[in-house]
């Protein structure tokens, strides 16, 4: 693969050192990405990192973003080779992780103005191994008002109005959009390669890093970041579907753990779904629930 790059050495004292992790399959918004991480790490300086980008997929149909030289961050390319899913790539990414801390970001969303500084204030403040901080991540500017992104912030997508700020949040909030954790606390835990496609992945390892490690998961609304990733009624189902079967895999590893509804549940949810799609007066975000519930209990 036709890239290289120089690093020139620091000569200042690193207080916090990063290793930042994306998986990608090389959509085009991971220029402005790193252009976003650039912007904060310069806004650092008493800080250095690691930028890890894993392509997911065929190696030859990736074009290399054009990265900068920035004396306190350095890049670091890696490919899974094939398209082997999220899991698969962050580990491979987890595998490279040399510096402290350890932080995942989506190939699709900008961190904010502040947000490597509140990463650091909580770090700095929290040297535990287990401490932990998820960052908020809300929608680009040209989707926030658009129904159709309310509703998923609701349902399908992070529900982050259901958190507490500066409160502990449980492990079904380990979103690995922007999530940040010590690094030696990710590596004796790495995420199940038993799932593929959307969902659940990041959530299992959260649980067995609360089971075993009482790990800590503080929200925070500062190290917020925008989600630039269109999104359309009519994959409801699929991405549902998708889901749905990593959340049987959580099952099938954690048999105390019930996500699908199952027995009374069920059935109760079947006539609210029986009875929903037959009431003529739906609303948009009505039947938008009713397509999601639907898929998820088929």
């Amino acid at each position: 693969f036709p890239y290289t790059t120089l690093f020139r050495s620091t000569l200042y004292i690193r207080i916090v050192n990063f290793s930042i992790i994306i998986p990608t399959l090389n959509r085009s918004t991971l220029p402005k990405v790193l252009q976003s991480l650039v912007n904060n790490f310069q806004a650092n300086k008493n800080s250095a990192g690691e930028i890890i980008i894993i392509f997911d997929g065929e190696q030859q149909k990736f074009i290399s973003p054009i990265l900068p030289k920035i004396d306190n961050l350095k890049f670091k390319i890696l490919f899974t080779g094939k398209n082997s899913g999220a899991s698969v790539a962050r580990n491979l990414g987890t595998n490279s992780a040399s510096n402290g801390i350890t932080i995942f970001l989506g190939d699709d969303i900008f961190p904010g103005k502040n947000w490597l500084t509140e990463i650091i204030k909580f770090h700095t403040k929290f040297p535990q191994k287990n401490y932990a901080l998820l960052g908020k991540v809300t929608w680009i500017k040209k989707f926030k008002k658009q129904q159709f992104y309310q509703w998923l912030d609701k349902n399908m997508q992070f529900r982050f109005g259901d958190l507490a700020v500066n409160k502990e949040a449980s492990w079904k909030y380990f979103y690995t959009a922007n999530i940040s954790l010590k690094t030696t606390l990710l590596q004796s835990e790495k995420f199940s390669e038993k799932f593929s496609g959307w969902g659940f992945e990041d959530i299992e390892l959260g649980y067995r890093l609360f089971k075993k490690y009482q790990m800590k998961l503080f929200y925070s609304e500062k190290s917020s970041a925008e989600h630039d990733h269109s999104q359309i009624p009519e994959n409801i189902e699929s991405k549902t579907i998708q889901a749905r079967k990593n959340a049987k895999i959580v099952e099938n590893l954690h048999p105390e753990i019930k996500i699908l509804p199952t027995g009374f549940r069920r059935k109760i949810l079947q006539i609210i779904i029986f009875c929903g799609e037959k009431f003529p007066w739906k609303t948009q975000q009505m039947k938008w629930w009713l397509i999601w519930k639907k898929a998820w209990i088929n």
